[in-house]
């Protein structure tokens, strides 16, 4: 799968084109790592003063962000920090790129974008050292079998780099409704004591984002459709004392 060297090698403004069509006129072109809308990443390290702009802005990430449900509430409700959806599937990822590109051709969405990326293997070449405010997992794929436990978005392995990535209290949110999951995320997160504190429920109870991630998604509509539960936490990040 294509993927940048590292964050230094990419052109962000690829990712958000129509961030500057205030000054530039709109953009149609999208760029999101598939066949239909492929992206070469340049073998340089991009110092323009936009790419590097609009990364310092890149606060959100959306791992498996689905059909996109939840970029659009992130790019009504966090208007001034941008929001960046992972995702690992071909079509599902051109429906979001194009999505997207409707919304801004409507005078939204320019603080959203997608790209078709496996989040398991390449997530530092995307974001850097202690960049993100937030992270989101949102009814993740459960890979039920003991075998493919560790293909798992939450699993013991990769937690250690959600801590790398976000900022000093820094917020993860993870949302299921598989109650099996539920269990085994509080458990693995649960380990890492000394990176991560879980917020109690009652203190998330005037907090938008849970809400967000139990409604605004088009896996958690379906979920209310059946009145089936979804079962949610939170964790934030603590500093390491060294």
């Amino acid at each position: 799968m294509m993927h940048p060297l590292s964050p230094e090698y990419i052109d962000w403004e690829l990712h958000y084109p129509n961030y500057y069509s205030d000054q530039e006129g709109f953009k149609k072109e999208i760029y999101l790592n598939t066949k239909k809308y492929p992206i070469k990443y340049s073998e340089d390290k991009v110092f323009s003063e936009r790419s590097v702009a609009i990364s310092k802005k890149l606060k959100i990430l959306d791992i498996g962000c689905g059909y996109g449900g939840l970029l659009a509430w992130l790019s009504e409700h966090y208007k001034d920090k941008l929001s960046l959806g992972l995702e690992i599937r071909e079509k599902v990822t051109n429906y979001v790129g194009e999505r997207i590109l409707s919304m801004q051709q409507n005078g939204t969405g320019k603080n959203i974008s997608v790209v078709k990326t496996n989040a398991m293997k390449y997530l530092p070449n995307y974001i850097t050292r202690h960049q993100l405010e937030m992270i989101f997992i949102c009814f993740p794929d459960p890979h039920f079998k003991k075998r493919n436990w560790r293909r798992r978005i939450v699993s013991y392995s990769i937690v250690p780099l959600y801590w790398y990535l976000l900022q000093e209290g820094g917020l993860i949110y993870i949302v299921t409704d598989v109650y099996e999951y539920y269990v085994w995320a509080v458990k693995v997160m649960d380990t890492y004591k000394l990176l991560f504190e879980r917020i109690p429920d009652e203190e998330l109870t005037s907090d938008p984002c849970v809400t967000a991630i139990k409604t605004s998604t088009e896996e958690a509509k379906k979920v209310e459709r059946s009145n089936s539960p979804a079962y949610s936490c939170v964790y934030r990040t603590i500093p390491v004392k060294v």
